[in-house]
C-alpha cells in the first residue's frame, strides 16, 4: 500500500472516530489540520484551521506515528474544557475553605 492510501485510511479513522484532527501529506513529511485556537502572539481572534508540522516523513511508519499524534492533540484540546472547570472546581474549594476558616 503506498504512503497516500495509508494516510487517507487513517484519516478516515480519525473522522470515524470524530477526532477533528486530519493528516496531510506536505512535500516528504506529514503535517496535522485541525480548528485551534489562535496563539497567543496571533491577530486573529477566533479558531480557525491550522497546520501543525509533526515532521514525521512520509515513510510506511510515519501514517502510524502521525495518527497517534492526531490523536493526542484532540484528547489535549477535548481536555481543555474539562481542566478549566478542574481549575474552577479546585479555586472554589479553596475560597470555601477560607472562608470557613474566618
Amino acid at each position: 500500500m503506498n504512503i497516500q492510501e495509508e494516510v487517507r485510511k487513517a484519516n478516515a479513522r480519525l473522522k470515524a472516530a470524530k477526532m477533528g484532527v486530519a493528516l496531510q501529506l506536505r512535500g516528504d513529511r506529514i503535517s496535522l489540520v485541525a480548528t485551534l485556537l489562535p496563539k497567543t502572539d496571533s491577530i486573529k481572534t477566533k479558531a480557525h484551521q491550522q497546520r501543525i508540522p509533526l515532521g514525521i516523513y512520509a515513510s510506511h511508519q510515519g501514517p502510524k506515528q502521525a495518527e497517534a499524534e492526531a490523536k493526542m492533540v484532540a484528547l489535549n484540546w477535548l481536555r481543555r474544557p474539562l481542566n478549566g472547570l478542574i481549575a474552577w472546581m479546585q479555586l472554589v474549594t479553596l475560597l470555601l475553605q477560607q472562608h470557613a476558616g474566618n
